[in-house]
């Protein structure tokens, strides 16, 4: 079909709004409403104005991963049960957690007990965050009959390899001394870093019998360039600009040293180098020793929500999320839709705060739009505050750019 002036579609359109949250600026459901709104005033009295609009927020197993879980058993009239815990959070506050039950499968977010948003932005420190409530949400979650853990990572505040995770399950450690330092990995990277010895084989028998699962936003590794240090530790300091690459290599030894000490006691092949094992500051990685399946987050949310059937007779699909970069080629939700969209033919545009990715890496995902907030008038200030408004104004540029029915 050919996009003109009077219009790419005619009466009937169907638009799938798909996107995942923005930030620390809005949900995934806000973001989908949003847009929607924008859509609908735009389209006004126009050729397309009975367009069937459609919301499925999404996630990829960061935050919101639980909002979209249980949205999408409700909307199939499955009944799940709601369990609510208080952890430890990234930096020793306690924190409420939520676990969704779902007849013998429990569902847990890492964002929810170690995730970045529980940390004022001037006391962030991944040197120091823990991933400790992860843990103890994991063992409420198996004393409470879970025979399979879904398990959503991303968001966190943390880069311990999931250090706190093991040692809130009952890891042991010592210093190169023999002295014993299991408290040590409950202190991010700073206290792990003087760990000289682990054993985690009394924690793989209790969790032999359960069904793990990582859901993870990001198909990286554990350590390397595009590891969990390298890659997304500035990220996660007050000032990411000011966090030098000698710094980051330092944390990524760190991370690497830890690792081997575990490897060591577990007698397997190396995890820190298969993808997945870097989500959640290396969380991913701490689950696979424990046994875990990795799986990209949005396949287990479209599985959840129905997406492919979703998709079924969509005229255009519109998506977005925080940030279009690198990182939403490996395994983000962008590029999850995209992909599904794409290969039924169903053309996709997306909208991020900002857009890094070039025309070429734009079509290599499916996408044969981006909006970029940043760029719109009063820029991303104005996307921040004004969030819901700007997000809007932007879905009315696209709806009149597809349909001709702007004002």
């Amino acid at each position: 079909m050919e996009q003109g002036s009077g219009g790419r579609y005619g009466r009937g359109v169907r638009i799938l709004i798909a996107p995942d949250s923005f930030g620390g600026t809005l949900t995934a459901a806000e973001a989908a409403e949003a847009i929607a709104t924008g859509w609908r005033r735009a389209v006004g009295d126009s050729p397309v104005a009975d367009s069937d609009v459609m919301s499925v927020p999404l996630s990829d197993g960061g935050p919101g991963f639980l909002d979209v879980i249980q949205a999408g058993l409700a909307a199939k009239g499955e009944r799940s049960q709601t369990l609510m815990v208080t952890v430890t959070g990234p930096l020793g506050d306690a924190v409420p957690a939520m676990i969704v039950m779902h007849e013998q499968t429990a569902y847990v977010e890492s964002a929810q007990s170690c995730g970045l948003h529980l940390v004022d932005r001037d006391a962030r420190d991944p040197w120091v965050a823990s991933s400790a409530g992860l843990g103890q949400v994991l063992e409420h979650a198996r004393v409470a009959g879970a025979q399979q853990i879904v398990v959503g990572l991303g968001g966190t505040a943390t880069v311990d390899a999931g250090a706190g995770l093991l040692a809130a399950l009952g890891a042991r450690a010592r210093d190169d001394r023999g002295d014993a330092a299991t408290d040590d990995l409950r202190r991010g990277p700073s206290g792990v870093s003087r760990v000289a010895w682990v054993e985690v084989g009394s924690v793989l028998q209790v969790w032999a019998g359960l069904d793990l699962i990582a859901a993870v936003d990001v198909e990286v590794p554990l350590t390397g360039r595009d590891g969990a240090a390298r890659g997304f530790a500035a990220q996660k300091f007050p000032d990411p600009a000011s966090v030098t690459p000698d710094s980051l290599e330092h944390l990524d030894g760190v991370l690497e040293r830890f690792a081997g000490h575990v490897h060591g006691d577990l007698d397997t092949a190396d995890l820190a180098s298969r993808l997945g094992s870097g989500a959640g500051g290396g969380i991913g990685w701490a689950l696979q020793c424990l046994g875990a399946v990795v799986v990209p987050g949005i396949d287990v949310v479209a599985a959840s929500v129905g997406l492919d059937d979703l998709l079924e007779g969509v005229d255009l699909v519109i998506t977005g999320e925080g940030r279009l970069d690198w990182q939403s080629r490996r395994g983000k939700v962008i590029s999850g839709v995209a992909g599904r969209a794409s290969a039924r033919g169903i053309p996709v545009v997306a909208i991020a705060g900002r857009v890094d990715l070039g025309d070429r890496e734009l079509a290599s995902l499916g996408i044969v739009e981006a909006w970029s907030l940043a760029e719109q008038p009063g820029g991303l200030a104005r996307s921040m505050i004004s969030a819901h408004q700007s997000l809007a104004d932007v879905s009315a540029r696209i709806a009149g750019q597809w349909s001709g029915g702007a004002s």
